[in-house]
């Protein structure tokens, strides 16, 4: 009927034929963040990518299981995930204070501390 589509408020008529309702535009990929298994990382030099960061955190002989690094308001500053609670406070231990690309690295746990 010469191409013609259909749509409504609240709706759109999807190629399937059925109504999709504005839904279905892809999943929010953003990873949940466990607080006692996570790391935040501080003093990051800018352009570094997160294959970097990962590999200096392995080269020191932690397993993370992802890492990342902020870009925007967060620049200079990341998050490095690990399989246990445990794994993550030996790995700030470990970590704080190693020198990266010339620069001296922040590790401390991802919650802030409380105020005494």
């Amino acid at each position: 009927w010469g191409g013609a589509s259909y749509s409504s408020p609240g709706g759109v008529w999807n190629q399937f034929l059925k109504w999709n309702n504005g839904k279905g535009k892809g999943k929010d990929n953003k990873k949940k963040i466990d607080p006692s298994r996570t790391i935040w990382v501080g003093n990051i030099p800018a352009e570094t990518k997160f294959q970097e960061l990962k590999g200096h955190v392995e080269l020191s002989g932690v397993q993370p299981l992802w890492a990342e690094v902020y870009s925007g308001k967060g620049a200079g500053t990341g998050a490095i995930g690990f399989k246990t609670d445990t794994e993550a406070q030996e790995a700030v231990m470990v970590l704080n204070g190693t020198v990266f690309k010339s620069v001296t690295l922040q590790f401390d746990t991802w919650e802030r501390q409380k105020k005494q």
